[in-house]
């Protein structure tokens, strides 16, 4: 068994401690990501992709040709939080665990036993209820205003009546003409009396 990581990754490290509780000693391949050795062409061709050991679960075909690979996580008193980082599988995972957290991260190929599913909110309800809400809205009335406001009416008057207003007013003769200034000019009962009309002369003009 062949590990290759950084020495300064505390993933890498983490690997480690896992493969010492199992009673399993790899072969440790160091590999400086600072100095770019993850990139050399005997590195590359080993992981394509120019990986080290990295946080998060991974079993995933690199080189093409390479069969799908596997996860078995079993934590019969435990739980399985996939976390931040993921699980990654290029073919099935299985597991079996009191509780499995953070299952959104979980990514496999194949077939996957064991991972709960992460039920989505339901979005066809809640557009239902938005629209029978909006229905609602505008189906209701407005409400009734006060009658404290003033009113404002706009009347046009057409005419006054009389004849269509193009006809001509006979003319007066002047006796009816005299006769119409003297009933709008004087005043029979004023303390002044006309006795005559015409030039004063004579003794009439007395």
């Amino acid at each position: 068994m062949k590990l290759h990581g950084y020495f300064r990754s505390s993933a890498s490290y983490r690997v480690r401690i896992a493969l010492n509780m199992k009673g399993l000693t790899p072969e440790h391949l160091p590999h400086h990501l600072r100095k770019g050795e993850q990139c050399a062409p005997a590195y590359l061709a080993i992981n394509p992709q120019g990986l080290v050991t990295g946080a998060g679960i991974a079993a995933l075909a690199t080189i093409p040709g390479t069969p799908p690979s596997d996860v078995d996580l079993i934590a019969p008193l435990g739980t399985i939080d996939a976390g931040e980082a993921c699980i990654r599988v290029s073919g099935n995972v299985n597991l079996a665990a009191l509780q499995v957290v953070n299952a959104a991260n979980i990514q496999v190929q194949g077939t996957s036993t064991g991972v709960p599913t992460v039920q989505g909110p339901p979005v066809a309800a809640l557009t239902a209820a938005s629209n029978t809400a909006a229905a609602s809205q505008q189906a209701a009335a407005p409400p009734p205003k006060g009658n404290d406001q003033p009113s404002i009416i706009i009347v046009e008057v057409m005419g006054y009546g009389g004849g269509s207003g193009d006809q001509t007013q006979p003319e007066e003769s002047p006796g009816q003409k005299r006769q119409r200034r003297d009933k709008q000019t004087y005043n029979e009962n004023s303390a002044f009396q006309v006795i005559g009309l015409g030039d004063a002369a004579g003794s009439s003009g007395r």
